[in-house]
């Protein structure tokens, strides 16, 4: 039996021709494809090799670069805290310039530790600086919006520099937060006295005196308030609470030995 091809020329191949022809072409076929595999597999053994020898490398150099990235921060945090010592010290005797100089280098580390920025605060305060100081309290307040110490002396500094107004508003964000703090009813106290509402300023050193009956600077500033202030409010007052006049003399008879209490009352230092 024979297979015709019509063409240009004609050939006759034998059937089994054609089964040997196609099965020479298919075994040829799969001789290349497993050269093909044989050559992909035994070339990926040089890279297997290779991963084997450099992977243990590249986990003990990221196990390095963390470590001493770790080494690197603890390092950093140990710098900060001399610095932010060294500060205080310099701060505690009386040498703010170079307490502030100090607090920088601690910022520079580390720009939102409320401890360094809120002492860096006192410190300008020491030096007068009440407009800088306040920028740093404002700091501490970012981070920390309930931060009394710093609402406290925020206030201060807004009442020497005449806003005796805003200082009351940041006295009253302390009182809400705790409103037995001796510091900001006295402090109030004093703004309301600059403001020339004696008769209101007598309420909150009585306050001060409720939370501490020993606090001689209230009794002090009340009876110089109670001087002060019109008859007639005075009077009103006393209708509707007669301790006060027992309050009022009590500090008449301890004005002559009284100790001042500072004329603002400014929180510490912290450690």
């Amino acid at each position: 039996m024979t297979l015709s091809i019509p063409s240009d020329k004609c050939y006759d191949v034998e059937l089994e021709g054609v089964n040997v022809f196609f099965f020479l072409r298919h075994k040829h076929s799969t001789n290349s494809y497993n050269l093909f595999l044989f050559m992909k597999l035994y070339g990926l053994i040089p890279l297997l090799c290779l991963s084997l020898i450099f992977i243990p490398t590249y986990v003990e150099a990221q196990t390095t670069q963390s470590s001493t990235n770790a080494s690197s921060e603890q390092y950093s945090q140990l710098l900060e805290k001399q610095f932010f010592k060294t500060g205080n010290s310099l701060f505690d005797q009386g040498n703010y310039t170079d307490a502030i100089a100090n607090y920088d280098k601690a910022l520079e580390i580390n720009s939102t530790d409320i401890n360094v920025l809120y002492n860096k605060a006192l410190a300008l305060d020491s030096l007068g600086r009440h407009d800088e100081a306040v920028s740093y309290y404002d700091k501490v307040l970012a981070i920390k919006p309930n931060d009394t110490d710093s609402l406290n002396n925020k206030g201060l500094d807004l009442d020497v520099l005449g806003k005796h107004d805003e200082a009351i508003s940041y006295y009253d964000k302390v009182l809400l937060i705790n409103p037995t703090d001796a510091d900001a009813l006295y402090n109030k106290g004093l703004a309301l006295d600059n403001l020339g509402k004696h008769d209101q300023a007598i309420l909150f050193y009585k306050q001060v005196l409720a939370v501490n009956p020993k606090d001689t600077g209230a009794l002090n500033k009340l009876n110089l308030t109670y001087n002060n202030a019109d008859p007639k409010q005075i009077a009103a007052i006393q209708q509707t609470d007669q301790s006060l006049l027992i309050v009022v003399g009590a500090s008449i008879l301890v004005v002559g030995s009284i100790i001042q209490r500072p004329v603002l009352q400014k929180k510490k230092k912290k450690a």
